[in-house]
């Protein structure tokens, strides 16, 4: 974990934000926090593990009691980190409980602890992953680092006067530490899981002894050699009663066939009494049947006169309709006429009233003639209201002006005694901005020489890097030339060899023109053959490599200039005026800022007094302005006046020329809208009455012409009805019926009909079959006599009683012989159960033993795993003690234990040279522990870097503890913290040893003051 970037806000001795940006210091820097005692240095460390865990490194400092004295009352205090793990990056945010003033009213609000965690992916966008809640952001927290709050002040803190707490924590509480920092937690669940097996298997053959015993109490037995005992006894008696028992059986079954067949005889004879008593009940019902047979036929022939009797009344609903009609239509008739009369009273009625529409129209004309005289009004009423408003206006105006006159005249009067104060405090600026230019340039020239000496000692670097650089290019291109050339040469000699081979005798030479050959070149098998593109490679090489040569060398050349010119500036900017001045660079600082301060506000002052000038010559003049306005406005508001007064006259005029209640123009438009009203109600009353008396005419004379055609309907239909009748009745005296009533009773639905035609086919059915059936069963019984079952039952019952007494004592002997076999296959498995788990524990009971630690070493298989690790990191450890104690003293992990009742394993000891002995590290003296501490916490954060899987310790921050040490060993201290620094850790180091702070350039200082600490960043 690396933190990037820690934001505090009234936290410790910070009242206001201060923000420090660890990203500054570099990648992986070493850097000291220094200040003042009580400036807040350890501040910084709590506010980092509060952000991290909600709790400072310290138990005794509680993070609600953190919050700074200096704040202000609406200030939160809250923490907020950005760090970094694993490539990751995260930002967490935290407040503790506080009280904060009420927004409203007097008093103070609770605010309860919040926390709230993102990710940050890598264009710097914030995802959320827990929203204010403390207890979920600090598993969250726990679950990315690896750590908890214990864990992280032990391993990447070491606080003030705990740095000991690592180097002499026992063998469980280190066995925790490494735990989590190595990851081992599975050695510990395997240990969990062979102690919880190993439990598993011994409660099950604990439970199996108990069921053993418990099988053998169920059987009444005491031991198992009873079982074979019983058996030998209980065969015989089991053979014997077996016998019996089937003997008994044959005889009840013979018995219950006997039974049975009895049985089947009295049925048949029930049966037949049943039949021969349904038959008589059937008989019965004969009459019933023959009655219902009449009714069908009657049905038949009232069906075959039902059609004139159908027809004879439906001409009687025929008249009865037309005479309902003919009533109806005299009534409404008569309706009609009443209606008629009562339209023709009110159509005089409306004639009446439409008499008063010309008297109507008049008035209306009148009430049309006062529409231009109240335009006229409301004209004059509207110039009389806004010469009223420019006339309150005007007023208005005159006594505002007034009183700005009155305060512009009072701000003259004091700027004028302000001018007069700020004359006198800057009369002496002139000389102290003297003083400050000759400061300044003295300023520009130290921060010059700064950096030019800064680029004296980066140039020496550059120089020996380039230097070095030329001499590498130097051997590269002479080796390009060199090959190139032997290329070449070898190209020249394959050419030649080439050439020869096309050489013949007495022919000349395409070189040299000679026919004589005497030397011609041949063939060389351990030369390379080389190409033509081959050879301008090489050269293409080598020029490359001249080039590199060349422009390397013409840095270096430019480097020694630029060197000289830097060497020269320097000599010639020390020589300067002021530059030789006893003041250091600090004093000389606070010199400069004071009167840069000074001078900055006298000038602030100075400025002021032209500012003030302006503002009083405008005051000056604007109060000139203001009282030119206020004559003219008095002149104005007494000519508005005099307005008014002529504007109010001529409404009063107009207003005499119109009657009070027509005045206003709401008043003229309601009554002509009224009269307007009444003239076309009156009209529209008297067209509708008309209408409605010509409607009831017409509906009158239309009634009157319906009730007459009904009437002449209703005489010859009533005569058809008196034929109708006549002939009905002489068909019913022909007929088998008495009279009408006779017939209407005889009628049957088609249903009806069918349902009693049914009744009496299924009847006659049923008595057939049953004299049939009866027939039957007579022939089946002849010869037979019904026996008596109550001799058969007693007979069954008694071979039943036998029978049940010798299978008793047969289940008896049965199922003891059953329970004894059962017994015996339990055993069996029991003991074959017993035996597998026996086995099982042979294996993990003691796997779990030596697991567990159950041993006489008392070390288990997690701490054995992390002794193997503990040693790898004090190999670590004892290399840098070695050196920071001059080969004095190495840490050992303890091999025998002290304390046979505890667990051991993962103690420390620590192997003096000077003596040759061991002994426990709680000896060392404070100088001794400390660097025995950082040596075990640097060795620590090396090993679990080294380890895949471990937590990434590639942070230290160390409070304290370096002035206990001798210039000697601190410098051998600072030389393992650098060392450790070059493989990637970031490191920070608080302490008050002055050597330290001129040692490293890397500084965060942390200056106090009356209103709270800040935080400067030192770079180089």
């Amino acid at each position: 974990m690396k933190p990037l970037k820690l934001s505090i806000q009234a936290f410790g001795p910070f009242a206001g934000l201060q923000e420090i940006d660890f990203s500054l210091l570099g990648q992986s820097p070493l850097f000291l926090i220094n200040g003042p005692t009580g400036a807040g240095k350890s501040s910084i460390l709590d506010a980092i593990c509060f952000a991290l865990y909600g709790k400072t490194t310290a138990d005794e400092r509680d993070a609600s009691e953190m919050r700074c004295d200096q704040a202000d009352a609406n200030t939160l205090t809250e923490i907020t980190l950005d760090f970094e793990l694993a490539g990751k990056q995260y930002r967490v945010k935290r407040s503790p409980q506080q009280d904060r003033p009420k927004a409203r009213g007097d008093g103070f609000t609770r605010h309860n602890g919040e926390a709230t965690l993102w990710s940050i992916d890598k264009q710097g966008e914030l995802t959320l992953m827990v929203a204010r809640k403390v207890k979920d952001t600090n598993q969250q927290i726990e679950t990315i680092t690896g750590l908890n709050v214990e864990q992280f002040r032990q391993v990447m803190v070491l606080p003030q006067g705990k740095f000991r707490d690592l180097l002499l924590a026992d063998s469980a509480q280190r066995e925790k530490i490494f735990g989590q920092l190595f990851q081992t937690h599975i050695y510990r669940r395997i240990e969990d899981q062979l102690k919880q097996q190993a439990s598993v298997i011994v409660h099950d053959i604990r439970d199996l002894e108990n069921q053993i015993k418990g099988i053998l109490q169920s059987a009444e037995l005491n031991t198992e050699n009873e079982i074979e005992q019983q058996f030998e006894i209980l065969k015989p008696e089991l053979k014997k009663s077996l016998k019996l028992k089937q003997h008994a059986n044959a005889s009840f079954q013979n018995v219950l066939l006997e039974k049975q067949s009895s049985q089947d005889i009295v049925e048949k004879f029930a049966e037949l009494e049943s039949s021969k008593k349904k038959l008589s009940d059937l008989q019965l019902q004969q009459a019933g049947i023959t009655s219902k047979q009449k009714v069908v036929d009657a049905a038949n022939k009232a069906q075959k006169i039902k059609a004139q009797f159908d027809e004879l009344n439906r001409q009687k609903d025929q008249l009865n309709k037309i005479q309902q009609q003919m009533i109806e239509s005299v009534q409404l008739r008569d309706d009609a006429d009443r209606e008629f009369i009562f339209s023709q009273k009110e159509l005089v009625k409306a004639k009446k009233s439409f008499e008063e529409v010309d008297s109507l129209k008049a008035e209306r004309q009148q009430i049309e003639s006062y529409v231009n005289k109240i335009n006229q009004l409301d004209s004059a009423k509207k110039i009389a209201t806004e010469s009223a408003l420019k006339e309150s206006k005007s007023s208005s105006e005159f006594i505002s002006i007034q009183n700005d006159v009155t305060s512009v005249t009072n701000k003259i009067v004091s700027q004028e005694k302000q001018l007069g104060n700020l004359h006198q405090e800057t009369s002496g600026l002139g000389n102290k901005q003297i003083e400050l230019v000759s400061l300044q340039q003295q300023s520009n020239q130290r921060e010059k020489l700064a950096k030019l000496q800064d680029k004296i000692v980066s140039g020496s670097k550059q120089l020996i890097q380039t230097e070095s650089e030329f001499e590498r290019l130097t051997g590269i291109a002479d080796k390009s030339l060199r090959q190139a050339k032997q290329q070449e040469m070898f190209w020249h000699s394959g050419q030649a060899m080439n050439l020869a081979k096309e050489l013949k005798q007495n022919q000349p030479c395409p070189v040299c023109g000679s026919t004589s050959h005497p030397s011609p070149a041949l063939p060389d098998n351990n030369q390379f053959v080389i190409s033509k593109d081959q050879v301008e490679q090489a050269r293409l090489q080598a020029d490359s490599d001249k080039d590199k040569q060349q422009k390397i060398l013409n840095q270096l050349n430019e480097l020694k200039i630029k060197q000289e010119q830097l060497e020269k500036e320097i000599t010639e900017l020390s020589n300067q005026p002021g530059m030789s001045s006893e003041l250091t660079d600090h004093d000389f600082n606070e010199r400069f800022e004071s009167l840069k301060l000074e001078v900055q506000m006298l000038v602030e002052k100075q400025a002021s007094i032209s500012t003030f000038n302006e503002t009083l010559s405008g005051h000056k003049l604007t109060l000139q302005s203001l009282n030119n306005s206020l004559s003219q406005i008095q002149q104005l508001h007494e000519k508005e006046k005099q307005q008014l007064l002529i504007d109010q006259q001529a409404v009063k005029h107009l207003s005499s020329d119109i009657p009070e209640q027509y005045q206003l123009k709401t008043s003229v438009v309601e009554a002509l809208e009224r009269l307007s009203t009444s003239v076309k109600k009156l009209t529209e009353n008297f067209e509708k009455a008309n209408s409605a008396n010509q409607q009831c005419l017409t509906r009158l004379t239309e009634l009157k012409t319906t009730v007459e055609d009904k009437n002449r309907l209703s005489i010859s239909l009533r005569s058809e009805l008196e034929i109708s009748a006549s002939d009905w009745e002489q068909v019913i005296s022909n007929s088998i019926f008495d009279t009408e009533q006779h017939f209407c009773n005889a009628l049957l639905t088609e249903v009806e009909q069918t349902a009693i035609s049914q009744q009496i086919t299924i009847f006659i059915d049923l008595l057939n079959d049953l004299k049939s059936i009866i027939k039957l069963q007579t022939k089946e019984l002849k010869d037979k006599v019904e026996p008596d079952m109550t001799v058969v039952n007693l007979a069954v019952e008694e071979s039943e009683k036998n029978f049940k007494i010798i299978e008793q004592q047969w289940l008896k002997v049965d199922s003891r012989v059953k329970q004894l076999k059962s017994v015996t296959k339990k055993l069996k498995q029991a003991h074959t159960t017993n035996k597998e788990l026996e086995s099982r524990y042979a294996i993990y009971g003691v796997l779990s033993d030596v697991a567990n630690g159950r041993t006489s070493n008392k070390i288990s298989l997690q701490r054995f795993v992390l002794s193997v690790l503990l040693d790898d990191v004090l190999i670590q450890a004892s290399q840098r003690l070695s050196l920071m104690s001059k080969g004095r003293y190495q840490l050992l992990r303890r091999q025998t234990s002290s304390d046979n009742r505890k667990v051991s394993g993962l103690e420390l000891d620590i192997e003096d040279a000077y003596t040759g002995k061991s002994r426990s590290v709680s000896t060392l003296s404070g100088g001794e522990s400390f660097m025995a501490a950082l040596s075990l916490a640097l060795g620590l954060s090396d090993v679990v870097q080294a380890y895949a899987g471990g937590i990434k310790l590639d942070t230290l921050f160390i409070d304290e503890g370096f002035g206990s040490l001798d210039q000697e060993s601190l410098d051998l201290a600072i030389r393992t913290l650098v060392d450790l620094q070059a493989t990637g850790r970031m490191i920070g180091i608080i302490s008050h040893v002055t050597e330290l702070k001129e040692q490293m350039a890397l500084r965060l200082d942390v200056i106090s003051s009356k209103t709270g600490s800040h935080v400067n960043i030192i770079t180089a």
